[in-house]
């Protein structure tokens, strides 16, 4: 796991990863931030002792939905270099993406034994909670909103740290991973007891793809509301292209067309550019150029 520190200042500001949801094509943002990290070492080259720094290490706070907060809790929790987490995030999508069985039931324990493979290499134990109880806070802050199944209007922010404000919703690493990937009706909710209370966690993909606002909102409840940011990188995964209205009224096309709205990260994207105009930050977009497709 990622190592624990007193909390770094930041008097200068601090500096977002935010990770659009994605499925399998988490594999291209994980590509582009490759490329990041190593243009960060090659500024680095001048220095007479330069350091190979990990995300965990160059982001304050990092977050994503769906996929893209998998792949937050990969840098963030268990603290992985990009190339690892690249590795990582390939052989669970060969796992669990490829040859997709339908039954979603099958689809869950494919998704199940996949992160308790992962969690097992790197010696986390299955019990083992995001935030641990009266432990330092990580130098670096993870941000995953997921849905409560009976209140999908309102996500919930997975936190790796206590937050001043109230108590987080502390589940465990395995229970987050599954959470944030349980995009229905792909997968089951990730059922969690509480209190003999069971609570029901779904992906927050659906509607809200890109989480960048979300994202920011969490860095303000982590360091305080008057905190600059003076960096917002936001990953897509792939232009959605253009959404055209179906012309028949068929019950599959027009459901089709609406996951197709609900899954449009790009909106988002383009609103933030707009406001952070305003401001004096400039958020950086990568992953959504046609190209990319």
């Amino acid at each position: 796991m990622a190592t624990q520190s007193d909390g770094r200042e930041h008097t200068n500001g601090i500096s977002i990863l935010s990770l659009d949801a994605g499925g399998p094509r988490g594999i291209s943002q994980l590509e582009i931030l490759r490329n990041i990290m190593d243009k960060l070492a090659d500024d680095e080259d001048d220095c007479p002792h330069p350091i190979i720094k990990r995300p965990c290490e160059v982001f304050t706070v990092i977050g994503g939905t769906g996929t893209g907060g998998l792949i937050a809790i990969l840098l963030v929790v268990l603290g992985m270099a990009t190339n690892e987490a690249l590795e990582t995030f390939t052989d669970l999508v060969n796992k669990v993406f490829t040859d997709v069985d339908h039954n979603p039931i099958k689809q869950t324990e494919r998704l199940n034994q996949a992160i308790n493979d992962i969690l097992i290499k790197h010696g986390v134990r299955p019990d083992t909670k995001l935030v641990v109880a009266n432990g330092k806070p990580s130098t670096c802050r993870l941000a995953i909103p997921v849905v409560d199944r009976k209140n999908a209007g309102s996500p919930i922010i997975l936190i790796n740290y206590v937050d001043r404000r109230g108590p987080p919703v502390n589940l465990t690493i395995a229970e987050a991973m599954l959470a944030t990937c349980a995009s229905p009706p792909l997968f089951l909710p990730a059922k969690v007891i509480k209190d003999y209370s069971t609570f029901e966690y779904i992906s927050a993909d659906l509607g809200l793809s890109n989480p960048v606002r979300e994202i920011i909102e969490g860095a303000h409840g982590a360091f305080g509301d008057e905190t600059t940011v003076i960096c917002i990188l936001s990953l897509g995964s792939g232009h959605p292209g253009v959404n055209v209205a179906p012309d028949s009224s068929g019950a599959a096309d027009l459901v089709e067309f609406f996951r197709r709205i609900a899954l449009d990260g790009e909106r988002k994207a383009q609103d933030m550019a707009i406001q952070m105009k305003k401001l004096t930050v400039a958020p950086k977009r990568h992953g959504d150029s046609p190209e990319s497709r």
